[in-house]
C-alpha cells in the first residue's frame, strides 16, 4: 500500500497501524485494514518504505491523517537466539500518539 492508498484508507475508516522496529534504526509501517495487512510501500514500487527514525515515521503517518499507532520492537538479541518452535512472543507492543 503506497502513501496515497493509505490516505484513502484513513479517510474511509480507522486502520490499525504498527511501526515495526528492526535492528534499532530501521522502521517499517504495517497497516491492518478490512481483515488484511500490508506494508507501506514507496511511491510506485512494491518495496517497503524504510524509515531511519521514529520522528520521520510519525510525520509521514500524521501527514496521512493518523494520530496514533503501535510500535512493535523486538527484544535485544532476538536475531541471535533460535526461537524455532517457541511460542513465546518477544515483541514490545506499545501505543504511541503523535
Amino acid at each position: 500500500m503506497n502513501f496515497r492508498e493509505l490516505k484513502k484508507v484513513v479517510h474511509k475508516g480507522n486502520p490499525e497501524v504498527h511501526i515495526l522496529s528492526n535492528q534499532g534504526d530501521i522502521y517499517l509501517v504495517q497497516i491492518f485494514n478490512d481483515g488484511g495487512q500490508s506494508l507501506l510501500t514507496a511511491k510506485q514500487s512494491s518495496r517497503p518504505l524504510v524509515f531511519h527514525g521514529l520522528p520521520e515515521c510519525y510525520e509521514t503517518l500524521s501527514d496521512a491523517g493518523l494520530h496514533s499507532a503501535y510500535v512493535d520492537q523486538t527484544m535485544e538479541c532476538d536475531e541471535m537466539i533460535n526461537l524455532a518452535g517457541c511460542m513465546v512472543n518477544h515483541t514490545d507492543h506499545r501505543a504511541v500518539r503523535f
